[in-house]
Formats: C-alpha cells, sequence, structure tokens
C-alpha cells in the first residue's frame, strides 16, 4: 500500500506538477491481483498552501520582534522608574509610541513611511521630559526587507 505520497515532475506539454499518489493491492479470490491507483494533481494547493506559510512566517518573525521591543522596554522603564506609579505611566507612554509608530508602518504598508514621522511617533513618551530631543534630516521612506 502507497498512501500519501507526493512526486513532482516536469512535463513536456504541462510544465512542473505536483502529484499525490496513493495505491493499493485488490486481491480476489481465484483472480489475479489487481493494483488501484489514484493520482491527483495536487500542484495549484501545494501553491496555495506554501504562499499561505509565507504570510503565517512573516507574521510570525515580526510578532517576535515586537515582543522582544516591549520586554526592552519594559527592563529599560523599570530600570529608570522611581515608583510603581511612575513605571505605570512611562511604560503606557512608551507602548502607546510603538503602537503609533506601528500604525503609521500598517498604513503605509510597511514601506514608504517618512523616517522623520516615524522616529517622532517613537520619541513622543521621551518629549515629557523636555526638548531636549529634536529631529533633523530629510524625508526618507522607510524599506522594508525581507524576512529571512
Amino acid at each position: 500500500m502507497i498512501e500519501d505520497f507526493v512526486v513532482e515532475h516536469n512535463f513536456e506539454s504541462l510544465g512542473r506538477r505536483i502529484m499525490l499518489i496513493n495505491a493499493r493491492k485488490l486481491r480476489h479470490p481465484g483472480r489475479p491481483d489487481l493494483i488501484l491507483v489514484a493520482i491527483d494533481d495536487i500542484t495549484i494547493r501545494s501553491g496555495a498552501e506554501a504562499h499561505r506559510d509565507v504570510p503565517i512566517s512573516e507574521m510570525s518573525h515580526r510578532v517576535k520582534n515586537v515582543l522582544a521591543a516591549v520586554q526592552s522596554i519594559a527592563s529599560q522603564t523599570l530600570r529608570q522608574s522611581g515608583s510603581p506609579e511612575g513605571f505605570k505611566a512611562a511604560f503606557n507612554g512608551r507602548l502607546h509610541a510603538l503602537a503609533s509608530a506601528h500604525d503609521l508602518l500598517v498604513d503605509e504598508g510597511w514601506a514608504g513611511s517618512d523616517m522623520r514621522q516615524l522616529v517622532r511617533r517613537m520619541l513622543e513618551p521621551y518629549r515629557a521630559v523636555g526638548e531636549r530631543i529634536t529631529v533633523h534630516g530629510p524625508a526618507r521612506p522607510c524599506r522594508r526587507s525581507p524576512v529571512p
């Protein structure tokens, strides 16, 4: 018996195809054994699954990056806070800035956002300390890098 055996083949007239093969031996007493073979062309289904897996992998990568950023923000805020109330206010402000920067990136499709605007949004919680932070430079679009 053969179950769910995947074969890829390049056909001259069809091109590359992916096929799923299942086979069984059929036994009938007093008669020769037969083999029943089922071949399904799963090329389209396999392509759809591969395309689905890429966004899932990319989303997983981004979620891990965001969680690492939140962990870093929490650690840094905790070190700089003098009280639980101070921590809460600073941490919430920093998370709000992270969410605001994320909104900017999403609104622009993760590419084409203005880097100055992104930096301003990320630094917003620190402006309460005073006007020590200034952002200068030409407008530059953010560039999307591929996920490894």
